[in-house]
């Protein structure tokens, strides 16, 4: 029983990863709205069809400071070779005004996306690149993403500001555990954060909420201690006199990347967290699936199926089986089916 279900868990895990790294970005900071020192921020969002067809992206905005199970969207066609820019995309695209981060899903063909994020003057705009971030890029529970190059000055005049931006990309609360450190390594302080499904927040001038001093080099070390929690985490620096800012994105140590994910019988504690969301991604991404395998091949099709009878909701995809015991006694004729 441990085998089946085992196997049933890592053909979805396999199957519902994927098409969503491949198919789902965010764009982690958008806003229309006013900042300190008479900062009027926008954000504009590009969207380019690759070469060889047509793309339609779904676009869904993740308010800042809520829970998004159900967010606002619309759904934007780009014609073969073409790209859409849409400017100012939360007032133009939404309707919105405030913060939030942007979901683009390829609903068909195969798009790609950037944004900026700027301050618009009366002398014209200046601001920073904001990249889309592939879902699969975002950290786990047991990884950490570290946020570096920051600072924050004593006052509100001169130096620099940061503010700390964390959004949760699963349908689940979420805890995240925040350390941040002086350039010399020694801890500051620490805060607990707790993101709502696909909330987002950022944490305006993160480090006074810690301390007073000024801190010309820091970063930031985020984690989760929720299993099955993801997240991703970004910075944006500001200068406090001209109102220029730049875009951090979160970075990973690279033996963090080498790590390995290990999913043996002892993944059947986490079954109870397989959503609903993870099976329809896997039969929107792989409508049809022809799986040819071995007698013991049939296990992950027996796990598949002890799943559903549990809970109705989570249907798997269609699979097409060959199952005569491929390659018994040198037997290879289904190579040609």
């Amino acid at each position: 029983m441990y085998r089946s279900t085992r196997s049933a868990m890592l053909a979805l895990l396999t199957l519902a990863a994927f098409p969503l790294g491949a198919q789902t970005v965010y764009v982690p900071a958008a806003a229309h709205v006013s900042g300190y020192g008479g900062t009027l921020w926008r954000t504009d969002v590009e969207i380019k069809a690759c070469a060889g067809s047509a793309a339609q992206v779904e676009l869904e905005a993740l308010i800042r400071d809520r829970k998004n199970s159900d967010p606002p969207s619309r759904t934007v066609s780009v014609a073969e070779g073409h790209a859409v820019r849409l400017e100012d995309v939360l007032a133009s695209t939404f309707g919105l005004t405030g913060a939030a981060a942007i979901r683009v899903t390829t609903v068909s063909g195969c798009a790609l996306v950037t944004s900026r994020t700027y301050n618009d003057t009366a002398d014209g705009t200046y601001g920073q690149y904001v990249p889309a971030v592939p879902e699969l890029d975002a950290f786990s529970h047991g990884e950490t993403a570290e946020v570096i190059q920051l600072g924050q000055s004593a006052d509100n005049g001169s130096g620099y500001r940061s503010a700390l931006g964390l959004l949760n990309v699963t349908g689940m609360d979420v805890s995240l555990d925040v350390e941040l450190f002086s350039a010399t390594g020694a801890s500051l302080g620490s805060i607990d954060q707790v993101l709502e499904p696909f909330e987002l927040v950022q944490l305006d001038r993160v480090f006074r909420r810690v301390t007073e001093q000024e801190i010309p080099d820091g970063y930031a070390l985020i984690s989760t201690g929720t299993v099955g929690g993801r997240f991703l985490a970004y910075a944006s620096v500001v200068d406090n006199g001209s109102g220029d800012a730049i875009f951090i994105p979160a970075l990973r140590a690279p033996e963090a990347t080498a790590a390995a994910i290990v999913a043996d019988h002892r993944a059947a504690d986490a079954f109870s967290q397989i959503s609903a969301s993870g099976f329809d991604a896997a039969r929107t991404a792989f409508p049809k699936i022809f799986y040819g395998h071995t007698s013991h091949g049939s296990q992950i099709m027996t796990g598949l199926q002890m799943l559903e009878s549990q809970n109705p909701s989570l249907v798997p995809p269609q699979f097409t089986e060959v199952s005569d015991d491929l390659g018994h006694n040198g037997d290879l004729g289904w190579v040609d089916r």
